[in-house]
């Protein structure tokens, strides 16, 4: 037993020698594979190797593709754009009747405006069939200004007669209302001028039959 015990106790330790990984167990080009758990039960399950995305298990359950199939919800469905409503501008000028006030009656002159501005709007709409008689006339009453026109079924012709209780010849014999659709003066009655959207309608009063508001009548 002594001997025994001499012969353990004596016994040099032993050594435990480990062998140096090959390159394959050092440098395994397969990476590990990695599991989770997409949801908390054991039946939700996705694995993967790194790099690679778990696109069919999260799409399945998030209705959202992974980062492997570059996959985004559908864009909702937008309502066609409305279509623009047709507009025009219309202005009401009596400019040149403030320099004749010593012709016209006092009571009609106090009821000009100072800047020579009777009515103005550049976002007047247009209708089907407008002409710059009826936008006049709509615009007119809708703004409560007095207006007065006349009409003649010979020439399906309308004529105004006065516009802010100014009227023709209040200011001499060549004095009265005119019209011009984007500066120019149509050569016809404004009854008979169908509007389009964009024009530019001015009905200004001359007292030169239109030399003095720079339009060339030629009706």
């Amino acid at each position: 037993v002594a001997g025994l015990l001499w012969f353990s106790e004596q016994q040099p330790p032993t050594q435990l020698l480990v062998s140096p990984p090959t390159e394959t167990e050092a440098y395994s080009a397969e990476e590990p594979e990695v599991r989770f758990d997409l949801l908390p039960d054991a039946d939700h399950q996705a694995s993967f190797a790194p790099g690679q995305t778990p696109a069919g298990e999260i799409a399945e359950e998030t209705g959202i593709a992974g980062r492997g199939e570059d996959k985004l919800p559908p864009a909702p469905e937008t309502a066609p754009a409305a279509e623009a409503e047709p507009l025009c501008t219309l202005s009401v000028r009596c400019d040149m009747v403030l320099d004749k006030a010593d012709q016209v009656h006092a009571d009609i002159m106090t009821r000009q405006p100072a800047d020579g501005n009777v009515f103005f709007s550049d976002s007047v709409s247009l209708e089907d069939g407008d002409t710059a008689f009826t936008v006049l006339q709509r615009e007119m009453r809708a703004a409560g200004i007095h207006m007065e026109s006349s009409f003649t079924p010979a020439y399906n012709s309308a004529y105004i007669e006065g516009i802010n209780h100014l009227y023709e010849m209040d200011a001499g014999e060549l004095s009265g209302w005119l019209y011009a659709v984007n500066g120019v003066s149509p050569g016809v009655a404004c009854s008979a001028y169908a509007l389009e959207p964009g024009d530019s309608v001015a009905f200004l009063y001359t007292c030169d039959m239109g030399r003095d508001v720079g339009l060339n009548v030629a009706y």
